[in-house]
C-alpha cells in the first residue's frame, strides 16, 4: 500500500504549481499562498470529475456512478484530513481499470487514479497534463475551466490558511 501521508516537499510545491499555471495559461504573479497539499489534492480530484463530466457517455451508468462516488469519497477524505485512506480508494479504482472495455474507458479510470497519486502536488500536475491531452475542439475552453478551478482552489486555500478569530459577537 502506498503512503498517502502529507508530503509537503517545497520543490514539488513551487515547481509543480508553476508548471500547472503555465499549462492553463495563468498569469504569473497570482499568489500561491493557498497552494498546499489539500488544495493540490482537491484540484486533482476536481480535474478527474471534470474529465468524467466531459466524457460521461463513454462509461456505462453503473461505472459512471461508481467513479463519481469514489471521487466524491476521495474529496470527503481529503477535507476530513484522512489522506492516508486514499490508498484504499486508489486500489478500488485500479480494480475497475482492469475491467475497462476500451481505451476511452481506461482513460477515465486513469484520470481518477492520477488524482490519487501519493504526492498531491504530483497528482495535480499529472492530472492537468493528462486532461489537456484530450483531442477536443474545445481545448481552450477546457483550459479556461481548469484555470478557473485552480484560481478557486488557490483562493479557498488562502482563506483556509488565515488564522481564525476567537472573538465572538454576543447580542
Amino acid at each position: 500500500m502506498r503512503d498517502f501521508g502529507v508530503d509537503d516537499n517545497r520543490s514539488d510545491h513551487d515547481s509543480n504549481l508553476s508548471e500547472i499555471m503555465h499549462l492553463v495559461d495563468m498569469q504569473f504573479g497570482i499568489t500561491s499562498e493557498g497552494w498546499n497539499t489539500e488544495t493540490a489534492r482537491l484540484y486533482a480530484i476536481d480535474i478527474a470529475m471534470l474529465v468524467l463530466r466531459r466524457n460521461v457517455l463513454v462509461l456505462a451508468e453503473v461505472d459512471r456512478q461508481t467513479l463519481t462516488y469514489q471521487l466524491q469519497e476521495a474529496r470527503t477524505l481529503v477535507v476530513g484530513g484522512r489522506d492516508r485512506e486514499l490508498g484504499f480508494l486508489q486500489a478500488a479504482l485500479e480494480s475497475h481499470l482492469n475491467l475497462a472495455r476500451g481505451p476511452q474507458e481506461r482513460r477515465l479510470w486513469l484520470a481518477a487514479i492520477d488524482a490519487l497519486l501519493p504526492n498531491p502536488y504530483r497528482a495535480a500536475l499529472v492530472s492537468t497534463k493528462n486532461a489537456l491531452c484530450e483531442d477536443t475542439d474545445a481545448l481552450a475552453e477546457f483550459s479556461n475551466l481548469l484555470r478557473d478551478r485552480l484560481l478557486a482552489r488557490l483562493g479557498e486555500g488562502s482563506l483556509n490558511s488565515e488564522p481564525g478569530d476567537t472573538l465572538f459577537l454576543t447580542a
